[in-house]
C-alpha cells in the first residue's frame, strides 16, 4: 500500500494559512492560494481577518468565463452566504449541519 503524498506547503506555512485571502486582491491570488494549500477552497477575509466569504476554482473558471480578467478584484465573485462553525462544535453538530 503506498503512502499518500503529503500536502504542500507554501513557505512553512500551513494549508489552512495558505487558504486564505484578503478582500480586494486579484483572482490570480485566488487560483495561487488554491494551488498552494491544496483544500479546494479559499476563505476570503476583511481588513481585520474576519471570514466574509468563500471562493473555489469553480467560482475562479466561471468569473473567467464571464470576462473577468485574472486581474480582476476577487470581491465581486465571493460566496458571502456559507455556514460556519466554531473551533469547539462538536464533530457530530458539523455533520448535521453539513447534510442539512
Amino acid at each position: 500500500m503506498e503512502t499518500p503524498a503529503p500536502r504542500r506547503v507554501t513557505r512553512g506555512k500551513k494549508p489552512f494559512d495558505a487558504c486564505r485571502v484578503p478582500l480586494g486582491r486579484p483572482l490570480v491570488d485566488v487560483l495561487q492560494s488554491l494551488d498552494a494549500s491544496a483544500l479546494g477552497i479559499v476563505l476570503v477575509e476583511d481588513g481585520n481577518g474576519a471570514l466574509v466569504g468563500t471562493m473555489t476554482d469553480g467560482d475562479v473558471r466561471r468569473a473567467l468565463l464571464n470576462g473577468a480578467s485574472l486581474e480582476a478584484p476577487l470581491d465581486a465573485f465571493i460566496h458571502r452566504a456559507f455556514a460556519s462553525v466554531r473551533p469547539s462544535t462538536s464533530r457530530a453538530e458539523v455533520l448535521d449541519l453539513m447534510q442539512s
